[in-house]
């Protein structure tokens, strides 16, 4: 099972979209959030984000909401099902981007673009890759 999809991996502009919804699905519920708990809405609505990152893919077998409607999820290269550590370690390359003021940004996308296994810097950190189903 794993083999056979991993010949397939999400193209650049399929990932792209995917995190986009997912962003839109986190702001809206982070609107709600805010809107609910006026005192400690920031703090909530961050735990639901970290929550919507790092276990929905965990608990979802690789998905979140934008990557089950684009058809792709993340997969680890073993063929294992993802797994805290694996996601922990994704996002790590999220901070990465950001502590590299996006220079690393930059170079992951282009590694999605030229990389045959579209592969970006985050996914190589954790052993993972994003495919079509």
């Amino acid at each position: 099972m794993f083999f056979s999809s991993r010949r397939n991996p999400a193209g650049f502009w399929r990932r792209v979209t995917a995190f986009i919804l997912d962003i839109a699905i986190i702001l809206v519920l982070a609107v709600v959030i805010n809107s609910i708990f006026k005192k400690h809405g920031n703090l909530y609505s961050d735990i639901m984000a970290v929550i919507y990152l790092i276990i929905v893919p965990i608990v979802w077998n690789g998905y979140t909401v934008g990557k089950r409607l684009l058809g792709i999820r993340i997969e680890r290269l073993s063929g294992k099902r993802v797994s805290i550590i694996t996601m922990i370690l994704r996002y790590i390359g999220f901070a990465i981007y950001i502590a590299t003021f996006g220079i690393a940004f930059i170079i992951s996308i282009i590694m999605m673009i030229f990389r045959c296994d579209n592969r970006s810097l985050h996914d190589l950190i954790a052993g993972t890759c994003v495919n079509q189903n």
